[in-house]
């Protein structure tokens, strides 16, 4: 009988030692989020995360802290999980598709840019960016007054830059 109180006493003071443990690193791990440190935040969240597994309710501050340290692999393999999930607000869905621009996923990112404006409606930016896909996609069409041609560091959904090159020809370029 006694033997059985110990290890329930040792079972108990363990568990709550843990507990306990979790606690103070979850608690870290907001106040580094807090005060702009997200390096060390999304580090303490995986450390918890990897912990206890409970993901739904810290993958945003982890997500979001990447994207604030420009870490755009992760920070879009954060945002994605949460798109599978189906638990990302407008704003993740819109940083979503700009980081997959800035990974060169053009066509995922449009993709996402007209789900977003579908789902949340337009703004500046998915506006901006969406008509120049469309304008770019209209040129590539053409009317045989012109050529687009595409350079091997460019890609069919790059942005456009129009330059005059030299009496009638004019580059465009991303």
């Amino acid at each position: 009988m006694i033997m059985k109180f110990y290890s329930f006493l040792v079972l108990f003071i363990f568990s709550s030692t843990f507990l306990l443990g979790q606690n103070q690193r979850m608690s870290y791990a907001d106040k580094q989020f807090n005060s702009l440190h997200y390096y060390f935040a999304t580090e303490a969240y995986e450390d918890v995360l990897e912990r206890t597994g409970d993901s739904l309710s810290l993958v945003p501050n982890i997500a979001i802290g990447y994207d604030k340290i420009g870490n755009a692999e992760k920070a879009v393999a954060w945002y994605d999980f949460m798109y599978r999930n189906d638990v990302l607000d407008s704003l993740g869905l819109l940083r979503l598709g700009l980081m997959q621009r800035r990974l060169n996923n053009y066509d995922e990112s449009l993709r996402l840019l007209k789900e977003h404006v579908d789902k949340y409606g337009s703004n500046d930016i998915t506006k901006g960016i969406l008509e120049n896909a469309d304008l770019l996609s209209d040129l590539q069409l053409g009317d045989g007054n012109f050529s687009v041609r595409e350079l091997s560091m460019n890609t069919s959904s790059s942005e456009m830059a129009v330059a005059y090159y030299k009496e009638g020809e004019v580059i465009v370029t991303s």
